[in-house]
Parts: structure tokens; C-alpha cells; sequence
């Protein structure tokens, strides 16, 4: 069997308060859900400060907020991100998460699907507990919550500036919608205790957040906008969102006939090149690019679902103007051996899709995540016929049987210097596949640098679209 992942196998806490400040934004919508209506404020495609949007409080989703925060890794995070990369990770649900970061100035460019609520504070303090070797504890009488609260409170207050426009468009009296939360029991990535003192790596703990938050309905299929200052005391953010609704504009929707072929006969294709050497002068099948992979290099971690084995690479890459490229993100290939091993039993296709979670972004933009990777998998898919390998592997595997997994077909890019970015961690619980009795962990890195230019006097490949 195979794992082919595109590649090779300033302290801000005192007394444990955590301040995030947060940039995003309000948009005039084409339509707007029934549940709204104008408030007070004039922002009629806002919910109310007082509502329940989508079946929670401002105050919950606050909490929702910072469990979503604390469950990536610190390094990898939303908050700390300079480009977007990383705000689709743990996405899910009915709404959709941004954020913002500790008082920086940062551009970020994201995608987000259509039909999704957003939610986002505009400056907001969390309050996490307990604090190992601390002071940092109720008085007698005081509960917990209301210890917590207060002191969230007490930065909170401190916001002297809050500014949000969308395409233009202001907030009205965003200081109305400030909004704490009960008790919330979080767990954070361990991580974040180089962050936070106050975290007990992989343990459940408790904390309240208060802020300034805003639930926006869907916005329209489009480009937008966004540009966020918040002040409060000695923090200061400047950030700019340039978001994309609906289907990202760089890859082919996964149910068309893209280029000649399907999602699923494009990766059979890649696949066939890949495993018998892929040799660069068969790698464009038509004027259609197959990716080649980087080799990667081995960072860290043991490979187990709790210490995933990080792998880096980086590829320089010129394509021709008007060329399309296919791109997997992840596969596992079923295998035939020479030594006696039986045949490998493809995984679960659902065990296979809950283990993935490809972030990949194109030009700081995130086309492909937890969120719409669904639509780009392709199930247990048959060699037919096998693919037969030039030589047995260092293990006695001779031909792959079947794959499986994710992938894209891009659209050619603009003359210029692109960047295409692939984060992708595997984790397989153990037991969940029986040629992984202990399961197993890893994340691929990888950065293509690709630039687009006019081959040398003027020749070029024909642009095919479909």
C-alpha cells in the first residue's frame, strides 16, 4: 500500500488573558435570510445583537469562536496567519469562522462557499483557565464563570476604536454588539502552550470570551472587500480580507468534463505517469500539465496520529501561458506484492475522507479545504487495466491495483509568478484501517513557485478549454 500526499513519504499572556483582535466585515446582500430584518443600527443583513442566528446566542457563538481558534495548531493558525492560507481549516457547519489577529497588520485573501452564515469578532478577549503556578484564582464566594468574566470584561472595556466597511460600506455602532459567553469548556492543540500559559495541552478546560462580534447573513456569489481597524490601549490592527463567494475562480468545478476528461480520469491519468517514473517529457498529456511532486524533506515527529511526521518541499515550475495543470492532494494506492503479501483491501472511502484535510491555496487564495473537499474525492477507483510498476519497490510491491483521494485540475494561470501552497495532514485514528492496526499521522508542506511565461521565440501550446 501507498500514501501519496502530493509528495514524500512575544508572549501576549498576563495572568493567562488572551486578547485577539479581530478584522472582518458587513456586505449589502442580494438576498437576505427571513430570520433577519433591520435593526435599530440601519445594518438590515446583520442578526440583531439579541438574536439567536442559527440556533445560538452572540454569547455561544463567541465560545464556538474560540473552540474553533484553540483546535489548530499554533503555528498553522487562522489568527497568526499574514495570508489566508489557513482560514478554512476546521471549518464546518451551517457558519463560517474568521479571523483576525493579536493587534498586526495583515492582507489576507480567502475563499468562503455560498449559504454561509459569518461570524467574526471585531476586537474580543478570551479568559482561559486554570493557570499552573498562579495567583490567578476566584476569591472566596466568587464563582469561577463570573471570576472569568470579569476579567474578559475588564480588557474589553478597554476598545477605544472599532471600524469595519465591506466593499465600501461602513458598520453602523459596532459598539453595540458586544457579547460575552457562559462557561466554555475548550481543548486546546498542545501547541498553543508556547502561546498560552494557561493551556493544558490536549486537556479539556474551561474560560469565557467577551467581545465585539458580528453574525452576517451569506453574502453573494462574488468578490468582496474587507478592510477592519480596531483600537484598544496599546493594540492596533489593520486588516484587509479580499474574499471570494462561491466556486474559486482557479480550479474547474469537480462535476465537469474539464480539459477532455473527468476529475476521476484525470487523477487515473496523473497516477499512470506518477508510478511508472514519472518522466518529465510525458508529463503533459495534450497541453494539460500533470504536477510533478516535491521530494520533500523530513522535519519532525514520530508519524503517529498524536505526532504526525512533517515533510517539507518546494518546487520552481514554468508552464506556457494557457496551460491547465492536474494536481492530487492526496491518494492511497492499493497494492499487488511479489513476496507472498495478499493483495491490499482498499480504506473506507469514508475513513479516507474524514482522515484528509488538504488546505490548498493558490496566490494566498484557499480553493480547496475541509469545507468542499467532498466534492473533489474520488472514491475507490479500479486500474483497468493494473498499473504495472517499472520495477518492485523496496517492499515487493510490483503494480497498483486501485486509487482513491482528492484532487483538482487548474486552470491555466496569468503570465507572472503564482504561488501554490498545499498543507496537508493524514490522520488515521488506529484501527480504523487494518494495514494501520496503530493508525497513523502525517503533513505534507509543499510550495510550488510557478512561473508563467512565453516559451522561448514565441511558441506556446494551444489554449483547450472546456
Amino acid at each position: 500500500m501507498q500514501s501519496s500526499l502530493t509528495t514524500q513519504t512575544e508572549s501576549f499572556l498576563t495572568k493567562g488573558l488572551m486578547p485577539a483582535l479581530l478584522a472582518t466585515a458587513i456586505l449589502s446582500l442580494g438576498t437576505a435570510s427571513p430570520a433577519l430584518s433591520g435593526d435599530k443600527e440601519n445594518n438590515p443583513h446583520i442578526f440583531p445583537p439579541q438574536s439567536d442566528p442559527y440556533g445560538k446566542s452572540y454569547g455561544d457563538w463567541g465560545g464556538e469562536w474560540w473552540k474553533w481558534v484553540y483546535s489548530i495548531p499554533a503555528d498553522h493558525n487562522p489568527i497568526t496567519d499574514p495570508t489566508g492560507a489557513f482560514g478554512s481549516l476546521n471549518q464546518s457547519g451551517p457558519v463560517w469562522f474568521l479571523a483576525g489577529t493579536f493587534g498586526t497588520t495583515v492582507e489576507r485573501t480567502i475563499a468562503i462557499p455560498e449559504g454561509k452564515g459569518i461570524f467574526f469578532p471585531i476586537f474580543n478577549y478570551f479568559n482561559d483557565y486554570p493557570c499552573p503556578d498562579s495567583t490567578f484564582h476566584p476569591a472566596p464566594g466568587q464563582t469561577l464563570e463570573a471570576f472569568l468574566a470579569a476579567g474578559a470584561a475588564a480588557f474589553v472595556d478597554q476598545a477605544t476604536a472599532l471600524a469595519v466597511q465591506v466593499d465600501g460600506v461602513e458598520l453602523h455602532h459596532p459598539f453595540n454588539y458586544r457579547a460575552a459567553s457562559h462557561l466554555v469548556t475548550f481543548t486546546a492543540d498542545p501547541s498553543w502552550l508556547a502561546l498560552d500559559a494557561c493551556v493544558t495541552p490536549g486537556q479539556p478546560q474551561v474560560g469565557v470570551s467577551d467581545g465585539y462580534w458580528v453574525m452576517l447573513a451569506p453574502l453573494p456569489k462574488g468578490e468582496h472587500t474587507i478592510h477592519i481597524l480596531a483600537t484598544a490601549d496599546q493594540f492596533r490592527l489593520d486588516v484587509t480580507y479580499h474574499i471570494n463567494v462561491g466556486t474559486p475562480p482557479h480550479i474547474a468545478p469537480p462535476d465537469h468534463k474539464a480539459y477532455g476528461k473527468t476529475l476521476t480520469e484525470w487523477l487515473e491519468t496523473y497516477w499512470r505517469w506518477y508510478y511508472t517514473g514519472a518522466d518529465p517529457a510525458q508529463s503533459k498529456v495534450r497541453h494539460v500539465q500533470l504536477m510533478p511532486l516535491p521530494a520533500g524533506d523530513y522535519v519532525s515527529g514520530t508519524g503517529t496520529p498524536t505526532d504526525p511526521a512533517l515533510y517539507r518541499g518546494s518546487l520552481e515550475i514554468t508552464l506556457a501561458p494557457g496551460t491547465p495543470f492536474v494536481l492530487p492532494e492526496f491518494a492511497w494506492i492499493s497494492e499487488r506484492y511479489n513476496n507472498g503479501t495478499p493483495d491490499d483491501v482498499p480504506m473506507d472511502d469514508a475513513v479516507a475522507l474524514a482522515g484528509a484535510h488538504p488546505v490548498l491555496t493558490i496566490d494566498g487564495l484557499t480553493v480547496l479545504s475541509d469545507e468542499n473537499k467532498a466534492a473533489f474525492y474520488v472514491p475507490v477507483t479500479p486500474f483497468d487495466p493494473i498499473l504495472v510498476y517499472p520495477a518492485p519497490s523496496s517492499y515487493g510491491s510490483i503494480a497498483a491495483l486501485s486509487f482513491q483521494g482528492v484532487g483538482i485540475v487548474g486552470r491555466p494561470l496569468s503570465e507572472g509568478v503564482h504561488v501554490i501552497h498545499l498543507y496537508e495532514p493524514l490522520i488515521i485514528p488506529a484501527g480504523a484501517f487494518y494495514l494501520l492496526p496503530e493508525g497513523l499521522g502525517l503533513i505534507y508542506d509543499n510550495t510550488w513557485t510557478i512561473t508563467v511565461a512565453k516559451p522561448p521565440h514565441g511558441d506556446r501550446d494551444g489554449d483547450d478549454q472546456h
